[in-house]
């Protein structure tokens, strides 16, 4: 996890901000409470001007880190000096995207059996 974050910082620093999302992405997904890499990954995947990557980000990132991500997204990268319309404009957007792909997974239908004694019992949940 430390090599992959370690080399985001360095395709960062290169430019390289897909490659950079990659890195920090893989970081996060093994130490899945690391807000501070899921906020490099949305800040690589912003500066890379790739809406799927920022998106998949973002949503991922909030699942695991919840407010964190936002904290530290406005602390660890280049936004850390925007004005306040700008922060808000921007938690509005991280606000709208999470929102949103809340709302584009529909309910799915569960079956649980149960192994009894006598019988087995089926419920649909």
């Amino acid at each position: 996890a430390w090599f992959n974050f370690n080399a985001g910082h360095v395709a960062l620093s290169n430019g390289q901000y897909v490659l950079a999302v990659y890195r920090f992405l893989n970081c996060a997904t093994r130490q899945r409470d690391d807000s501070e890499a899921w906020a490099l990954a949305v800040g690589s995947a912003f500066g890379a001007q790739d809406a799927v990557l920022m998106t998949l980000a973002i949503t991922a990132g909030y699942f695991f880190v919840k407010e964190k991500l936002l904290v530290d997204f406005f602390r660890v990268t280049q936004f850390s000096q925007v004005s306040a319309a700008e922060r808000e404009r921007l938690q509005r957007m991280f606000a709208e995207i999470v929102h949103t792909s809340q709302s584009l997974s529909s309910p799915k239908s569960l079956t649980v059996r149960f192994i009894g004694t006598d019988q087995t019992n089926v419920f649909e949940v």
